[in-house]
């Protein structure tokens, strides 16, 4: 049998390898021996016709698809295509679990998965090669006899050590080592691999719940520390990585795994550098020199705005602007890089707080910043919030973009999509070339990849 994952990112060129299928990947092959499997990555592979071409002549029996809003509509066109090509086409991802009807509806498509995806996958190329119809699969859509037959129950994994660790052989992975962008303000030429530790969230921000919790579930689950540094280990022998970057969206949560993590990493000489995402108010700033010794050379921080107004009362992150002056001033004191995570462009935010939230960031101590623009994604408050109050949300999902605002303004007082554009290009422009970081700033372009450098300028600008 041959299997294909598909992840559509075409529009996004990125250094991340795609985690979710290499999972998906890993668990099928460590159950299903025999079984051929491709991955494609559309943040590699650029060109959408060289696909559609290999669907054409390789002819897999099943194609697995990740579809979140923001690649909806590549999504849709690789589904089309591979259902051309004579496939069984089944899409899963965060769109796929809050919106299943988009997608099951569409006459191209066999199946979806809703919530995690590696026991549905499994189930359901078991129940294809057997030949005997499809079991009764948790979290599964699908198609039989014209009716669609929908179980909605969860099917994920309660304990992630009993994951295989993630085979990269599917991927070129020399092509991603080279391209992560996330410790570039420590050091450009680092051999960078993105990783994840856990699943779930347990905090509900507006902008991206209750999707997680859809996808996840409720409960906070993550490899134990041990078994997290084994994998390390290994792909640091095996792929020569030198630094690491946790894509969990708060590993500092975990504050007992962290202690136990570092101590190890300190006792088996890991000797790789690191950097995760936090909220400020799970830093717990007594392990700091912890983190340190252990390798960790930055934080991610997830600010959002300077306005505690839209922070709290829109966003409904529930975090204090004194924690989070605090939390970099902490950081920069351990000798730690401070990132820090930015959106403009809420509904109901002014020019005025736009205009403080990029001072802020301008005049802090952090070493980097990331800007993005509001975009209240399908199946969220957010999102919600938006349609009971009556704005004007586009029914498009190729609309909704992270990095360029393309929809109408929400109610007549948002600032204007021109000026969300111009506002993102400012806070980028006057934050690097600050000069407290223009001398850095110039370091880092002139000594990283060039190829890596137009990324970030395309993605961002």
């Amino acid at each position: 049998m041959k299997l294909l994952l598909i992840c559509p990112r075409f529009k996004y060129a990125s250094g991340d390898v795609p985690i979710g299928l290499v999972s998906l990947a890993t668990f099928i092959k460590s159950n299903v021996p025999d079984i051929q499997i491709t991955l494609i990555d559309g943040a590699v592979q650029r060109d959408k016709a060289a696909v559609v071409k290999w669907l054409m002549r390789n002819r897999p029996d099943i194609v697995g698809i990740y579809a979140d809003s923001l690649m909806y509509d590549d999504a849709m066109e690789m589904g089309r295509a591979a259902k051309q090509s004579g496939a069984h086409v089944i899409v899963g991802g965060p769109h796929a679990t809050v919106l299943p009807d988009t997608v099951i509806y569409q006459s191209f498509i066999d199946a979806v998965c809703v919530g995690e995806g590696e026991h549905v996958l499994l189930k359901y190329i078991q129940g294809y090669s057997d030949k005997k119809g499809l079991p009764d699969i948790p979290g599964l859509w699908y198609k039989e006899n014209g009716n669609i037959v929908k179980d909605a129950r969860p099917g994920g994994f309660e304990d992630l050590d009993l994951h295989p660790r993630l085979d990269f052989g599917f991927l070129d992975l020399e092509r991603y080592l080279c391209q992560c962008i996330h410790l570039d303000s420590y050091s450009p030429g680092l051999r960078l691999l993105s990783v994840m530790a856990s699943r779930g969230c347990l905090f509900n921000c507006a902008y991206c719940q209750p999707v997680l919790n859809d996808m996840f579930g409720r409960k906070l689950r993550i490899r134990s520390a041990g078994k997290m540094l084994d994998d390390l280990i290994y792909w640091r022998d095996r792929y020569r990585i030198n630094a690491v970057f946790f894509q969990d969206d708060t590993l500092t949560l975990f504050q007992e795994w962290m202690k136990e993590f570092c101590e190890l990493a300190i006792e088996r000489k890991l000797k790789m550098v690191w950097a995760c995402n936090s909220r400020s108010d799970t830093l717990n700033f007594k392990m700091l020199d912890l983190y340190r010794e252990a390798g960790c050379v930055k934080i991610r921080l997830g600010i959002e705005t300077v306005s505690d107004r839209v922070r709290n009362g829109v966003y409904n992150k529930k975090l204090n602007l004194d924690v989070i002056r605090e939390s970099i001033v902490r950081l920069k004191e351990k000798k730690i890089q401070a990132s820090g995570y930015f959106m403009i462009g809420a509904p109901t935010e002014s020019d005025e707080e736009i205009r403080s939230t990029i001072r802020f960031a301008c005049e802090s101590r952090l070493d980097e910043a990331v800007f993005t623009i509001c975009s209240p994604l399908p199946g969220t408050h957010l999102y919600a919030q938006a349609n009971d109050a009556g704005w004007n949300l586009s029914g498009q999902f190729g609309d909704f973009d992270y990095y360029q605002a393309r929809t109408e303004r929400f109610t007549p007082s948002d600032v204007a999509t021109d000026k969300l554009n111009y506002y993102k290009k400012l806070a980028y422009c006057q934050f690097y070339c600050h000069p407290k970081r223009l001398a850095h700033t110039l370091k880092t372009v002139l000594a990283g990849n060039p190829v890596k450098t137009i990324n970030k300028l395309r993605v961002y600008f």
